[in-house]
């Protein structure tokens, strides 16, 4: 907790990447990324590599400004385009880089593609999870934008994911304070 509010800062929270949520946003990156040797295979072809996959190996090798920089080239219009997998790499990038308002907004259309994506199937373990870890991305980026109503809403919807994860009481905690929910 800061010692008086005009020492504290949003980007004196917590920390959002201790070593589990690092293994978790790896494992997050490796899912989302394009399978073993698909790069090598579109180099051989002559094909252009995927910008969205070269960008997902940066992230996952600690090199979130390079990885926005390569996101910065794609045509977000194309209709080949994986919106979610574009929006969540996007996010979780800009998060690292702290760039909290693109994190957050990319983060927030990486919601609303999968949205769109799903319609009306009901959602299954797996789709929950990545949602709720969607969520708690969201959540630190509107936390870090001293954006607390927003930033609780999205703890809220993050549901078992944030529950597990020891930053978010705290980052729950900081909001509350600041809404004025308890304490001085």
């Amino acid at each position: 907790m800061p010692p008086d509010d005009e020492a504290w800062s949003p980007m004196m929270a917590p920390a959002p990447f201790g070593a589990g949520a690092m293994l978790a946003i790896g494992l997050f990156v490796a899912l989302m990324t394009c399978p073993d040797g698909a790069l090598a295979k579109a180099r051989r072809r002559g094909d252009q590599p995927d910008p969205v996959a070269i960008a997902a190996v940066l992230l996952e090798n600690d090199n979130p400004t390079k990885a926005l920089e390569v996101l910065s080239g794609v045509d977000e219009q194309d209709e080949a385009l994986d919106r979610v997998r574009f929006y969540t790499l996007r996010g979780i990038a800009a998060l690292q880089a702290e760039e909290p308002a693109l994190a957050a907004s990319s983060l927030e259309r990486a919601l609303a593609a999968r949205r769109e994506l799903a319609g009306e199937v009901p959602e299954d373990e797996v789709a929950r999870g990545e949602r709720q870890l969607l969520e708690l991305y969201l959540a630190y980026a509107r936390f870090a934008l001293d954006d607390c109503s927003r930033a609780l809403a999205a703890l809220d919807r993050a549901g078992r994911v944030a529950e597990a994860r020891p930053r978010s009481f705290a980052l729950r905690g900081e909001c509350e304070r600041r809404e004025g929910r308890f304490g001085p």
